[in-house]
């Protein structure tokens, strides 16, 4: 069981998935409220347009949300970010199924893929590779059996992520 407060899951996802300058306007977003992309950038001191890269991620993976005002005197839109009013540990789980969905996805195609090129990687079935004559088509090198360390670690990385609990 993993405890953490709402905050401190925002922050944290944000690193994760972009880094420091990530959790750094995820934390003025917090203290501010609501607040301009280009107030963020002058005060952390960062590009105006990596902010806004990263402000688009972030509401991408539905970390921020944003509220659109067109500007009375020059008519362009202005952005005011602040962070999603979703629950964090909603998103958490959200990205923990899609996690399983995708190493269960690459599993099974592991699975069927007994043999791979060792110079550049492709891999394919036992079919694929009589066919071949065990000889990779692009490279020519001799194909080699899958490791099972590597389907092993495919399994255990579904196993951990469909045992972790995630609670407030």
């Amino acid at each position: 069981m993993i405890t953490m407060s709402g905050p401190f899951i925002l922050v944290k996802l944000s690193g994760k998935i972009l880094g420091s300058q990530a959790e750094r306007i995820v934390e003025k977003l917090i203290q501010e409220g609501e607040i301009g992309d280009e107030e963020i950038a002058r005060d952390l001191k960062i590009d105006e347009n990596e902010v806004r890269r990263i402000l688009m991620t972030l509401y991408e993976n539905s970390i921020v949300k944003y509220r659109r005002v067109k500007g009375v005197k020059d008519r362009l839109y202005k952005y005011y970010w602040r962070v999603t009013d979703e629950d964090p540990l909603s998103l958490l789980e959200t990205r923990r199924k899609k996690a399983i969905a995708v190493l269960r996805r690459i599993l099974e195609e592991q699975e069927s893929k007994n043999y791979y090129c060792p110079v550049c990687g492709r891999t394919f079935t036992f079919d694929e590779a009589v066919d071949l004559l065990f000889s990779c088509p692009k490279c020519q090198a001799v194909l080699e059996m899958q490791s099972p360390e590597k389907l092993e670690k495919l399994r255990k990385a579904i196993e951990i992520l469909e045992a972790a609990v995630f609670t407030e």
